[in-house]
């Protein structure tokens, strides 16, 4: 019988081998929140198949993209995100940024269009500068 993908075997010096990772940068993972491995009884480190994943890319953007951890962390927060949007909300989102136009002059001085009235009272509301430009274009 073949262990699950989610299922904790391996120890941290196993674990840190499969990852190519010294013990002592797990352990770190773990401190900061990173690879959280599951714990035994005794306190044991056990990770997953999945962690071994995870550690591996953990490595490729700590050694060949050079993030830091805090960075490490945003990465994989934002990809565990992307995972989880609904396709049906990843295309509306992408409609909906498409209607938006930028503000900011081009460098030959003429200015873009703004966005459709109903975008702008939504920035309106979300950012309080734009409140000055939806007040601006009223008058």
């Amino acid at each position: 019988m073949q262990p699950s993908g989610d299922e904790p075997v391996y120890v941290i010096s196993v674990a840190a081998r499969l990852a190519n990772l010294q013990p002592w940068v797990l352990r770190v993972l773990d401190q900061e929140g990173v690879v959280v491995p599951t714990r035994t009884d005794s306190n044991r480190r056990l990770y997953s198949d999945n962690d071994i994943l995870l550690l591996s890319r953990v490595r490729f953007l700590m050694e060949v993209e050079k993030v830091n951890i805090p960075g490490v962390k945003l990465i994989l927060a934002m990809e565990q995100q992307q995972k989880q949007r609904p396709e049906s909300a990843t295309t509306s989102r992408a409609a909906e940024k498409a209607q938006v136009v930028e503000v900011l002059p081009p460098p030959n001085g003429t200015h873009l269009p703004l966005p459709p009235p109903d975008i702008m009272e939504e920035l309106a509301l979300a950012i309080p500068e734009v409140t000055e430009i939806v007040s601006t274009n009223e008058e």
